[in-house]
């Protein structure tokens, strides 16, 4: 079960990782709100993307002096060096860098556009990281399970050979099979479901803490 929680949370963080990933197309210089317009609306048919941000050059200039603390650039430079941006944002089911390359290709064929660039390039190295992990999770996962089948296995053996007499001796003055077995599968139950508890609880709080 701990193993299952480690999956799923990677799964689930893989994907929250994935939707924060954005395409930005930089509009070529000199186009003007007719030809934002027209990419625009090519961007909007796309089934691949959920939603394109306009960015004017005038609302890019105020985001880097309101982030960076500078003030005063346009004056310091004369023109607005910067271009109009689309912030696309990938729709669902079309996160992968598969797709989000092909989308980029596609983009920088259009003549409005100066160029697309993948703003998640760090992010697909942290998906490949995660993956990984999900990979290393599962083969230790497998390889516990099986050590616990083969250590449950073996402790049953040695424990109904180390009550064999017993057995034997029941068995002698005539005790049925029902009567013989009822005690171990009571042991057995008994510890199944004391271990079944203890992870559970081991369990919600492995869960509470990867969750804070």
């Amino acid at each position: 079960a701990l193993f299952l929680l480690i999956a799923f949370n990677l799964h689930r963080g893989l994907d929250s990782i994935r939707s924060q990933r954005e395409v930005q197309v930089f509009l070529a210089p000199g186009t003007g709100e007719t030809a934002w317009t027209r990419v625009g609306d090519l961007l909007g048919q796309r089934i691949e993307i959920a939603e394109a941000e306009l960015v004017t050059p005038e609302q890019g200039l105020a985001e880097f002096e309101r982030d960076y603390g500078e003030s005063g650039l346009l004056d310091a430079l004369g023109d607005n060096p910067l271009p109009a941006v689309y912030r696309v944002t990938m729709a669902e089911g079309y996160r992968t860098p598969e797709e989000i390359s092909s989308l980029v290709d596609k983009l920088d064929r259009n003549p409005a556009v100066e160029s697309a660039q993948d703003g998640g390039r760090g992010i697909a190295k942290v998906e490949a990281r995660v993956r990984t992990c999900a990979a290393l999770n599962l083969i230790v996962g497998l390889l516990t399970g099986l050590s616990a089948i083969l250590i449950v296995a073996n402790t049953i053996r040695l424990t109904i050979r180390a009550r064999s007499e017993l057995v034997a001796i029941l068995k002698l003055i005539g005790a049925r099979d029902s009567f013989v077995r009822g005690p171990f599968r009571l042991e057995g139950s008994m510890q199944g479901i004391i271990a079944g508890v203890g992870a559970l609880l081991v369990l919600r709080g492995v869960h509470e803490l990867v969750s804070m």
